[in-house]
């Protein structure tokens, strides 16, 4: 039961392209209406999603937000105007005009990640992620490493293990074609990449604790992220997803 004098704020996710779960374009307006004339509901925003916003110009973008903007207008014609009106995501805010709306809904966006996912100079990556190394092996050459022995040593080498894995961040598919960085210079991984460690390549000067990044912002490490999801066949946001429970977040303010 709503309690007497309180309202349940609505937003309304109309459909104008993607076919999602949403509202039918052409039942929105009369779905608006019934919901603005309850006593019960507050209309407080109008939202509706992009197919293909990485694609200047598109087609089938600009009927869409034709279409949402024709929605609005005749709402505000009627007079039920949502202060909360977006259909914008980062790719949308990157290539289209939509400052007429009143929010946008930059996800990948916020970590330096475009649509299309391939690097924007007008946005700046924000995240990095490290490992650090948990044990050092000298191993003879012939000898297997991790799961199926994917990876047989060449010679006599040194390796480190990483207690992270694809449980963590890592994809799986990454596996004999991704490094890492250790003391600024680049490791392969070797062997299958495991739910909770990875093998790679080591120095003589390397020290147990010693730093790792998996990925830096481009400026603390040259590998991005983009280097990690292409080695995995991934998109740069099904990495982001993937961040496990178990990875430790830092959050830096921005500096003024």
């Amino acid at each position: 039961m709503i309690p007497n004098g309180k309202k349940i704020k609505i937003t309304m996710f109309v459909d104008t392209g993607i076919n999602r779960a949403s509202i039918p374009y052409e039942n929105a307006l009369e779905a608006c209406k019934e919901v603005a004339s309850c006593k019960k509901f507050q209309l407080v925003g109008l939202m509706s999603h992009l197919v293909c916003s990485e694609i200047k110009n598109s087609p089938i973008v600009n009927e869409q937000l034709r279409k949402f903007r024709a929605l609005r207008q005749e709402l505000k014609d009627i007079g039920i105007v949502p202060p909360l009106v977006h259909i914008a995501n980062t790719g949308g805010c990157l290539n289209y005009n939509v400052s007429d709306f009143t929010l946008s809904r930059s996800g990948s966006g916020i970590y330096g990640i475009t649509a299309n996912d391939k690097f924007d100079e007008n946005l700046k990556l924000t995240m990095s992620v490290k490992s650090y190394i948990i044990q050092l092996k000298d191993v003879d050459k012939g000898i297997g490493i991790g799961y199926n022995w994917k990876y047989i040593t060449p010679r006599k080498m040194r390796v480190a293990i990483l207690p992270i894995g694809y449980a963590d961040i890592i994809p799986r598919s990454a596996s004999l074609k991704m490094s890492v960085y250790i003391n600024g210079t680049k490791r392969k991984v070797l062997g299958l990449i495991s739910m909770d460690q990875i093998v790679v390549e080591a120095k003589e000067n390397d020290k147990i604790n010693d730093e790792i990044f998996i990925f830096g912002n481009g400026y603390n490490c040259p590998q991005t992220i983009f280097d990690i999801a292409k080695a995995g066949d991934a998109f740069p946001v099904e990495i982001l997803s993937h961040t496990g429970y178990r990875v430790n977040r830092v959050y830096i303010p921005l500096k003024k």
